[in-house]
């Protein structure tokens, strides 16, 4: 049985990643692809609301509320790469994501309500052959899933 939720919402942030001019990538194993820069999308926390919490939130049944960490990297060691542009894809990524509230027009069963990014901290990753630098940030999304 495939994804219904977590994938397609996941898939939907690296091609918002995508349209940014970096490189999505969902679930990576192993290296990273190709030579970035990257955004990578990890497993989100999924929470859903109690039924007897259900009429006070007024979030219903279907409703999901899932925090992705998703992961802005640059490679130091490439040209033009410094910490400016990191700082630049950053406020890119949260304009992204918070222009398109609705934010990603998922396929099939799933609505995203509305998306944020609620928190970023910057990261630094010591490799052998490369030092990359960036935002590990959080995006947080309430999103509706209709019964089937």
């Amino acid at each position: 049985m495939a994804s219904e939720v977590i994938q397609p919402i996941a898939e939907a942030l690296a091609a918002l990643a995508d349209d940014l001019g970096m490189e999505g990538v969902v679930w990576p194993r192993g290296d990273l692809p190709n030579k970035g820069p990257w955004a990578v999308v990890g497993l989100p926390i999924v929470r859903r609301t109690a039924p007897e919490e259900r009429e006070e939130t007024g979030l219903g049944s279907n409703a999901w509320e899932l925090s992705y960490t998703v992961t802005l990297l640059t490679d130091l060691g490439r040209p033009k790469a410094s910490h400016e542009l990191v700082a630049d894809r950053l406020e890119a990524w949260v304009a992204a994501v918070d222009a398109d509230r609705g934010l990603l027009t998922v396929a099939g069963t799933v609505v995203v309500i509305d998306s944020s990014v609620t928190e970023s901290e910057p990261i630094q990753v010591l490799g052998v052959n490369r030092q990359l630098i960036g935002y590990e940030t959080t995006v947080e999304i309430l999103a509706a899933v209709a019964s089937t």
